[in-house]
C-alpha cells in the first residue's frame, strides 16, 4: 500500500505515546513520488505540532530539491542538509536521513541509496523526551504547505544505518529486514501488509483525499 495525499488541509500522522519519542541518534527513511512544485512543502516530519522542535523533510525549499532540517526550537536550525537531486520528477525516489542530534555530530541525507550531502550539527537540536510528537505528512500551523503525492515504506530506526543498509532499502528491501532490533520508533509498511505496523501506531487521517491504494514499487498497480 502507498498512501496518497492531495495537500490542502489533508494530512496523516502517527502519534508517539512512548518515551523516548525522538531518539538522539537514528535513521528516518521512506519512499516518495511527486511532481509537486509548491514552495516549502512539509513531506514528512517528526516534530511538535505547535513548533518546529524536531526534524522535518521539506520539498522545494531550494529549486525542487529535498531539505532535511532539525531545530532545537523555532530557530536557528541545528542541521540543514539540501539534496543535489530534484525529487519532484514523478518517479519513486528513496529518501533516508541519518541523524545525530548532539552538537558537532554527523548527519547525512541519502537519495536513492547514495549519500548526497552530509554535515555536523551546529548545536544540540530536537528533544528526545516528549512523547506527544507526531510522525506526520502534514502542514505545520500553515507555515509550510502540505504535500501532494505518495508516501510508502516509512521506517524509523533508533540508530544510524550503514551506507550498505540504506542502499539495500533503496533497492526495495523491506525496513523490517534491515537492523530489525533497532526499528523501534516506527514502521509503516505502506506497500505491504498493514498489520505489520511497528509499535501498534494507529494512523490518524484528516481530509477525504488521503487514501491508501495498492502499489508495488518497480511494478504495476
Amino acid at each position: 500500500m502507498a498512501r496518497s495525499n492531495a495537500g490542502g488541509t489533508d494530512q496523516f500522522s502517527w502519534s508517539r505515546t512512548a518515551t523516548p519519542a525522538q531518539p538522539s541518534v537514528g535513521c528516518f527513511a521512506f519512499w516518495l513520488k511527486t511532481t509537486q512544485t509548491t514552495s516549502n512543502v512539509s513531506v514528512m516530519s517528526h516534530w511538535s505540532t505547535g513548533s518546529r522542535l524536531g526534524f522535518g523533510i521539506l520539498l522545494n525549499n531550494t529549486a525542487n530539491k529535498l531539505t532535511a532540517v532539525g531545530y532545537p526550537s523555532s530557530t536557528p536550525a541545528g542541521i540543514t542538509l539540501i539534496s543535489t537531486s530534484n525529487l519532484n520528477d514523478g518517479n519513486w525516489r528513496h529518501v533516508a536521513f541519518n541523524f545525530n542530534r548532539s552538537s558537532g555530530q554527523a548527519n547525512a541525507l541519502f537519495i536513492d541509496g547514495v549519500s548526497e550531502v552530509s554535515g555536523n550539527s551546529s548545536s544540540n537540536w530536537g528533544n528526545n523526551l516528549t512523547p506527544t510528537y507526531s510522525i506526520a505528512c502534514s502542514q505545520l500551523n500553515g507555515f509550510w504547505s502540505a504535500y501532494v503525492g505518495e508516501i510508502a515504506e516509512i521506517g524509523y530506526w533508533s540508530t544510524n544505518l550503514t551506507s550498505d543498509e540504506i542502499a539495500a532499502l533503496a533497492k526495495g528491501y523491506a525496513p523490517s529486514t534491515i537492523r530489525p532490533t533497532s526499528l523501534t520508533v516506527a514502521y509503516a509498511p505502506l506497500v505491504r501488509d498493514i498489520h505489520e505496523l511497528r509499535d501498534t501506531l494507529a494512523s490518524s487521517v484528516t481530509g477525504t483525499s488521503v487514501t491508501d491504494h495498492p502499489r508495488v514499487i518497480g511494478g504495476s498497480v
